[in-house]
């Protein structure tokens, strides 16, 4: 059976709730108001206005009694209760209370792949004091609205509600920026992120939500011992439009946890509450050198050497640089280049011995090869804004310095370089507990990596042939030991010997149409490095240097058509448009995808597959996230449908229950066939090249009806052992249908012996406590690993890099969220709540009308 929104239950549950006769006392005889206003029937909730006060009348018109009494529960999201009770005689017809102004913000659990918005709830009670039994009881909960005007007091009894569900039919981008959305909090309240690094630089930032368009309001802020409850600063504050901030002498504060509270004085209610965090003070060792704010390593400091520092290179250069050649750089307090990637790197001697832990802070990008460590870096991308407050500076690498130079290299840039270099000598023994640690966690991952993001605008890329080395090296030092390389989607990345193989860029780039090399100025890039180099020669080779376990990753559907000037259209592509998929009722084919209906469909991609066993791999990805559905509405497979059953696809939806399923079930099998093809055609090659050649497949979490309907008969590929390990991709494409549970997949993966991975999207690290505690929830359901999508983003010098090896350390993970105040830099909300799911994910149902059988939203 398939499964029911949690939202339709509701909607069909609940909504007469208000009718719903009671004992003693006739439910009908009341009606309920907020903010002077009932329900609509397009939006059967109350409007309610955070950052304001709202206020909940009940109010009836004859009773049977001469007096009642109405208490009011307010349950907030962080669990705290407060009640308030009226006692009024049937003569009064109206009771009113304050709701408050919703400033408290939601909470959110990450269970399983699952993300739970936890807001505030209330019960109203009517009671006949005379009878001494309650009569009448209504339930509400805190919800987005179908307006982004407005928050929703929704009707019924639900403590939690799954994030992504499709409660508001609105529509969602999951990388929405920072402008805030509904169940965001109307204020908001963090700590500066400098005190992940001083921790007595205790700055608390607050402020309105963007958009409140309010009056700035009075409040208190309030810090409290959370041992003895005990207050330890209360100090008045204004919170106006923007952030403003606080500092406070926290020197003298003893160790333990402190809660720090906003309550802001709204106009017209006398609820107090606000935003809420938690300031946990730790002892630090003054000998440890941290890598990163966002994990637990440390190194130990060498008290026996000095730090060195480099903020002048102008002084830098005339020490240390007798035999480089300084021409193509402006040197001056910082080093800026020319934009010559060809340029000789400017090497700095200054004459060390030991190991060193160097820091960098750059203007734009550069790169930097430093002693004895063998790659060439990538410093300066800095993926958060907030680490601004740190000032820039990002821990490098941890090598031998011994007579080692600082070789620093130019981007491609011109203006680009470096601002300081700091140096800080550590023991040997602690570089090698880190390194160990690091890059071997108890957990295993991968990294999916869509390498050619890696040389992109906004990078400002060094187009050599050692930056294949140095994405390899900084896959393996975070414990990512399987490379799944991008290989192609429509086009392919890298030499193929197969007749029907179109390599990237499909169209040669002087015969595009005027415009498409002006907005995607990285095509000229990406055609250098494919023509230059057969990259995965490149990548093979370092795979074993390494110990990196190389899995060639091949998206299944992805073929772009004419878009981007038909850079990704292969030729094949292109010469068979009878065998491009249609969606349902469609006059034309969509054009940019291919139906596996047909047997010559599905060799085009075996052939790939095979030619790539046959290569240096380790295993192979088959992806099914770029992009579902894998099958659609092809007339021919239509009728083939027709013909078998006497049922015409083209007439049902999901709402026809087991007709729909046995469709969606035997369009399924055509995708199932091609991995029975690749079984086969992999076993000889197994046999001649004595590996393994595991099947590694990736789909999206979404259910078993859900993934079925995508094309992924998930059970028949475990039954039949036609796969070695199953990946999921938290995409949201299903308009919140459907489940990112990931434990029935592990369930059914239990059952056969292969291992379900869950997947962790690195272009949408958005909050790292939300990364953090959702890693953490998925290795509670027993995935056999994860893995990170876009882990190229991960090769550069960055803060977010060294949470992978803690993604992969349980225990480990479980201790810092619970000991560091990541979560109280940057708290977790409605805007950031799905970081780490799937790039391509919308809340709404545009891209699923193929899944559901019809275009727009479907009621299953």
């Amino acid at each position: 059976m398939k499964p029911q929104p949690i939202a339709s239950l509701l909607a069909a549950l609940l909504l007469v709730l208000l009718d719903a006769p009671a004992s003693g006392m006739d439910a009908s005889a009341f009606s309920v108001s907020v903010n002077g206003a009932g329900r609509a029937s397009d939006a059967p909730y109350y409007a309610i206005h955070p950052g304001k006060a709202n206020h909940l009348a009940l109010q009836w018109t004859a009773l049977d009694t001469q007096e009642l009494t109405a208490t009011l529960v307010r349950t907030l999201p962080d669990g705290r209760t407060d009640a308030k009770r009226i006692h009024a005689t049937a003569k009064d017809r109206e009771i009113v209370f304050d709701l408050g102004a919703f400033a408290a913000p939601a909470e959110y659990d990450f269970e399983h792949g699952v993300v739970y918005r936890r807001g505030y709830r209330f019960k109203l009670t009517v009671v006949d004091p005379s009878a001494a039994t309650e009569s009448v009881a209504f339930d509400f909960y805190q919800g987005p609205a179908r307006s982004a005007e407005s928050e929703a007091l929704w009707i019924g009894d639900v403590a939690r509600h799954v994030y992504n569900s499709d409660q508001t039919g609105a529509t969602w981008v999951i990388t929405n920026e920072d402008q805030g959305r509904p169940m965001d909090p109307p204020f908001v309240l963090a700590l500066d992120w400098a005190v992940l690094v001083q921790p007595d630089d205790f700055r608390v930032q607050f402020g309105q939500k963007a958009g409140l368009a309010m009056a700035p309001v009075a409040a208190k802020l309030v810090l409290t011992r959370v041992s003895d409850g005990a207050k330890v600063l209360e100090r008045e504050v204004m919170v106006g439009p923007g952030r403003s901030t606080e500092r406070i002498g926290v020197s003298q504060f003893a160790q333990g946890d402190y809660c720090i509270e906003l309550q802001p004085a709204v106009a017209g209610t006398s609820h107090r509450e606000g935003p809420r965090l938690v300031y946990r003070r730790t002892a630090r060792d003054a000998s440890e050198v941290r890598i990163s704010p966002l994990s637990p390593w440390v190194l130990q400091r060498d008290s026996e050497r000095e730090e060195v520092a480099i903020s002048d290179f102008k002084d830098a250069v005339a020490r240390w640089a007798h035999d480089s050649d300084a021409t193509q750089w402006t040197v001056d307090k910082q080093l800026v280049g020319t934009g010559d990637v060809g340029a000789a790197p400017l090497a700095l001697g200054p004459r060390l011995a030991g190991h060193y832990a160097i820091y960098a802070k750059a203007v734009g990008n550069c790169y930097l090869k430093a002693g004895r460590d063998p790659i060439v870096r990538r410093i300066g991308h800095v993926a958060h804004a907030g680490f601004a407050s740190l000032g820039g500076e990002q821990f490098v690498v941890a090598t031998d310095m011994t007579d080692g130079n600082l070789a620093i290299y130019q981007s491609g840039t011109a203006g680009q370089g470096i601002v300081s270099l700091r140096l800080v000598p550590v023991t040997a023994a602690s570089v090698a507990v880190f390194e160990k640690e690091t890059s071997h966690p108890p957990t295993r991952l991968a990294g999916v990596c869509d390498w050619l993001d890696y040389f992109y605008p906004g990078t400002e890329p060094r187009v050599a042939v050692d930056q294949f080395e140095a994405l390899v090296k900084t896959h393996s030092e975070l414990g990512i030991h399987d490379l799944q390389w991008a290989v192609g989607r429509g086009v392919l990345y890298f030499r193929s010997k197969l007749p029907q193989a179109t390599r990237f860029p499909a169209v040669p780039l002087e015969k595009l149409r005027p415009g498409v090399l002006e907005e995607y100025s990285h095509f000229r890039t990406w055609a250098h490095l494919t023509s230059e180099f057969c990259t995965l020669t490149e990548v093979e080779k370092h795979c074993q240097r390494y110990g990196v376990c190389l899995q060639p990753w091949l998206a299944m559907q992805r073929h772009y058509g004419p878009a981007y000037g038909g850079v990704f259209m292969s030729e094949w592509f292109a010469s068979h448009p009878e065998w491009h998929e249609w969606r349902k009722q469609a006059s034309k084919p969509v054009g940019s995808t291919i139906c596996y209906f047909f047997p010559e469909v599905r060799k085009e991609r075996v052939d790939i597959l095979c030619e790539l066993a046959e290569r240096k791999t380790d295993g192979l990805l088959v992806d099914g996230v770029r992009q579902p559905p894998m099958l659609g509405y092809h007339p021919r497979m239509a009728a083939a449908y027709q013909e078998k059953t006497g049922i015409d696809p083209q007439t049902i939806d999901a709402s026809a229950s087991k007709a729909y399923e046995d469709w969606i079930r035997w369009r399924a099998g055509f995708f199932t066939e091609a991995l029975r093809e690749l079984k086969t055609r992999l076993e000889p090659i197994r046999r001649h090249t004595g590996r393994e050649i595991p099947v590694i497949v990736r789909i999206p979490s979404a259910g078993m009806f859900y993934s079925m309907a995508q094309g992924f008969d998930v059970e028949t590929w475990c039954r039949e052992k036609l796969l070695d390990r199953l990946e999921l991709e938290p995409l949201e494409d299903f308009g919140g249908r459907g489940s990112h549970d990931v434990r029935p997949y592990v369930e059914i993966g239990r059952r056969h012996g292969i291992p379900v991975w869950g997947g962790i999207n690195a272009n949408t690290m958005r909050n790292a406590a939300a990364v953090m505690k959702r890693g953490l929830g998925l290795l509670d359901s027993g995935v056999g690993g994860l893995y990170f999508y876009e882990s190229s983003n991960l090769s550069g010098t960055d803060h977010l890099r060294w949470m992978i090896p803690l993604l992969g350390n349980r225990e480990r993970l479980r201790v810092f969220l619970k000991t560091s105040n990541v979560d109280a830099c940057d708290p977790v909300s409605a805007t950031n709540c799905c970081s780490g799911f799937d790039n391509h994910s919308r809340f709404d149902a545009s891209s699923s009308h193929d899944v559901f059988g019809r275009q727009g939203k479907v009621s299953l």
